[in-house]
């Protein structure tokens, strides 16, 4: 029975918080909106294993492993060739991220050794902030290469 009488008054078009607090009822938290990631992001270079790529990324320093705060997830982007375009065009997409240690796979299918690297953090909402400076990375050849046989060793 009083917790009807109490959403009646909650649900009130007119009630403010100072009456809510003067009938003794709770004054609930206005939600705080998230912004717009303000900062793009940096993007270290931790290993090149043949054609899979292990970036961090991160803004508080390369010691920092958390996501800045009211960033929910990092997305990647890549562009293979020499130089990466000014605009979107020709940039693939390679993931989205809740993690700031991500591995990137560039495997065989892909003929350009050249690939350039960018990311941007979004919030919850999916609202983007601006994208990093594109990182270059040199991988080795996508052929396979040719066995060896076995070598002997002169004595």
């Amino acid at each position: 029975q009083i917790r009807f009488i109490a959403n009646q008054v909650y649900n009130h078009p007119g009630i403010t918080d100072a009456q809510l607090t003067e009938l003794e009822l709770t004054v609930k938290k206005q939600p705080t909106p998230i912004p717009v990631p303000a900062e793009a992001p940096d993007i270290d270079i931790k290993s090149v294993n043949g054609r899979e790529v292990v970036i961090r990324v991160h803004n508080d320093g390369p010691l920092v492993r958390r996501k800045p705060e009211g960033v929910a997830v990092v997305t990647v982007w890549a562009f293979f060739g020499e130089n990466p375009p000014e605009d979107a065009t020709g940039w693939r997409f390679m993931g989205q991220s809740g993690r700031t240690t991500t591995t990137l796979d560039f495997g065989p299918s892909e003929t350009a050794n050249t690939v350039w690297i960018t990311a941007f953090w979004s919030n919850a909402k999916g609202q983007q902030g601006p994208a990093c400076e594109p990182v270059k990375v040199n991988l080795p050849a996508s052929g396979v290469l040719p066995s060896v046989g076995k070598m002997k060793v002169a004595a």
